[in-house]
């Protein structure tokens, strides 16, 4: 009955015995429900306004409209200096980068070659990608800083220097916006589990988070996005350094 009441009640088809003003005349093969279920529906349909510029509507669309050119305003005149804090009191969605590695590919790094590596030799290649994803329209640049750590991060480069060096890249890149753009340190994993189920003490991965966030933190970062965890233990461990290394 349902379900013959929405189509018959919503098409543009009306069938033999519906009347626009009358609602329809139910033949007497209709069950009684599927008669109740018309003339509720008529009598739902009765009730709407007539108009939808009517008075509390007109009040409420304008309301809205005030309310939200207000967070509007609020977020264009801010230019820069807005806090990522004050970011989310606003209420607006915040869209994020997406991937890096394919990116540094199209832009020319080689085969074989790490990205680690390739991004120190070449920062305007990694600015040039982070500005490819603010002409997009993102309002978060991901630094190019996941699994960046003691246990992955080649040992020609320090864990310190190389994640503040590339939120430093990812900073000016933002700057040249000219509208709020923040920067999140990118955290991934360390690739290895804390015990008992891998052979890395859980105060050793805190170790190497903080390392790590440590530089972060030195480069400007924003915020801190912890992501790609395989285990619990270890995204603990992650959330752990960043509340002893960050505000």
């Amino acid at each position: 009955s349902f379900g013959l009441f929405f189509s018959m009640f919503f098409s543009s088809k009306r069938p033999a015995g519906f009347n626009a003003r009358r609602g329809f005349a139910a033949p007497a093969a209709f069950s009684p429900g599927s008669v109740r279920m018309f003339r509720f529906a008529k009598s739902l349909r009765n009730q709407r306004p007539q108009t939808t510029e009517a008075p509390a509507y007109r009040y409420c669309r304008r309301k809205a409209k005030v309310h939200f050119g207000l967070r509007r305003l609020c977020w264009e005149q801010s230019e820069t200096t807005m806090t990522f804090r004050q970011a989310l009191g606003l209420g607006r969605p915040l869209l994020l980068d997406g991937a890096m590695g394919t990116m540094l590919q199209a832009s020319g790094m080689p085969a074989g070659a790490t990205p680690e590596e390739f991004c120190m030799a070449n920062p305007d290649t990694l600015r040039g990608i982070h500005k490819a994803y603010l002409d997009a329209g993102v309002d978060l640049l991901t630094s190019c800083t996941s699994g960046r750590n003691i246990y992955k991060l080649p040992k020609s480069l320090d864990v310190f220097s190389f994640n503040r060096r590339m939120v430093e890249i990812a900073k000016e890149a933002a700057a040249q916006a000219g509208r709020p753009v923040f920067v999140a340190g990118n955290v991934g994993p360390t690739g290895h589990f804390a015990k008992p189920l891998g052979p890395v003490e859980p105060r050793d991965l805190i170790a190497a988070f903080a390392l790590q966030i440590r530089g972060l933190v030195a480069g400007g970062a924003d915020l801190i996005f912890i992501e790609t965890q395989f285990d619990l233990a270890e995204a603990r461990a992650a959330v752990a350094a960043a509340r002893q290394e960050c505000d």
